[in-house]
């Protein structure tokens, strides 16, 4: 399961999975920076999720300055974009 590593006078042991090492000079790090990703990844996201729900309800008066005439052929273009 693990596999260890010898060089010169610290002790390296690092987990085959990847998920873990240990180094005598430090404590348990995460050998991955899949964390600090998701992280990125989840404030973008919300970022254009906020965006989209600030941008539809004004999409018919959009649609309306486009020059379709007619709440139903408004509704239909705002419901399409």
């Amino acid at each position: 399961m693990y596999g260890r590593y010898f060089h010169g006078h610290s002790r390296l042991c690092v987990r085959i999975h990847g998920l873990m090492t240990l180094d005598s000079s430090r404590r348990f790090l995460p050998a991955e920076q899949w964390r600090r990703n998701r992280l990125a990844i989840n404030i973008a996201a919300a970022l254009v999720f906020s965006g989209f729900t600030f941008v539809v309800p004004f999409l018919p008066l959009y649609v309306r300055e486009l020059g379709v005439q007619g709440e139903a052929n408004i509704a239909t273009w705002a419901g399409c974009s």
